[in-house]
């Protein structure tokens, strides 16, 4: 929900940019039910804890435009699943259906798949949540609002190290099938290598995990002070109880793919204290941000 404070202008945004481009010929959008925007989701599979999210997002955005000061944005969602193919399909049929412009997909590794068929088709596309390296590189019609990892997620190791000086050996582990995840962990281990902390063990793992005994033993065996994930809200939210309970006591930081309330239904209070590295505050002092604390908390 962090990018909330910034949904209508994205949406106004991708208003502009669909009024130079055209999905299946040189015919102008229909423009008669309104601006027609696509969005496609992660509704079902792993990542449904960030596609309902995101869906409560939009509702919330178009709530928000005042009756008359913009035209009507007709609205179709689609289920993205939380694979490729998922949001390859999604894409196209939002496309084929005359949609100007799109939303979406909701994971990075979604995205490398079916962005570029947008890219190639000529609809702009704003991701709410792509944070690996790349996105947009991926052509000049794909654009995203979240923070990137290469910003964020140094520092939180900063901030780790702050709370706790003493911080020398990192585990770290990260999903080595999922593009956000292996994209971030580079990150976070250059980030650790800056700092002159000692990287003890690097544990790989998969998103549709759940039973992760021989990595954190095999982690745990190398006596670390701090453990640094990336992993999504599902398997990321199993490992941290599963390392709690086999005794691990040291500082956690997590990326971007736990930044989600929908982790404490899975790891509920072994998941208090967590550093996790995200884009939004609410102690951001600006007008913006003060407006969207004021109308939704």
């Amino acid at each position: 929900m962090k990018v909330l404070p910034v949904l209508p202008k994205w949406l106004l945004l991708l208003g502009l940019l669909a009024s130079c481009s055209s999905t299946n010929s040189n015919a102008p959008v229909n423009l008669k039910a309104g601006l027609p925007v696509g969005a496609v989701l992660s509704l079902t599979g792993n990542a449904n804890v960030y596609g309902q999210d995101q869906r409560l997002g939009l509702e919330l955005a178009q709530a928000a435009f005042k009756p008359g000061s913009s035209m009507p944005l007709n609205l179709s969602i689609e289920d993205g699943g939380s694979d490729e193919a998922g949001a390859i399909n999604a894409f196209n049929l939002l496309i084929n259906r005359g949609s100007a412009a799109l939303i979406g997909p909701t994971l990075s590794q979604q995205a490398f798949a079916a962005s570029p068929i947008a890219q190639r088709r000529g609809v702009p596309v704003v991701a709410p949540s792509n944070t690996a390296t790349g996105i947009p590189e991926l052509g000049n019609f794909i654009s995203r609002v979240s923070a990137q990892s290469l910003v964020i997620a140094p520092l939180s190791i900063a901030k780790a190290l702050q709370l706790n000086p003493a911080i020398k050996r990192v585990a770290v582990f990260y999903a080595n099938d999922d593009a956000y995840s292996t994209s971030e962990t580079a990150i976070f281990q250059k980030a650790i290598k800056a700092k002159g902390l000692n990287t003890v063990t690097v544990q790989r793992t998969q998103l549709n995990d759940q039973d992760f005994l021989n990595q954190i033993t095999s982690a745990l065996r190398a006596k670390p002070d701090m453990v640094v994930l990336s992993l999504q809200a599902v398997d990321g939210g199993n490992l941290i109880r599963q390392l709690r309970e086999l005794g691990f006591k040291g500082t956690i930081v997590v990326g971007n793919g736990m930044n989600t309330p929908n982790i404490y239904p899975i790891c509920q209070k072994n998941c208090d204290g967590i550093l996790i590295a995200q884009a939004y505050s609410p102690e951001l002092q600006t007008d913006e941000n003060v407006c969207f604390l004021v109308v939704f908390f």
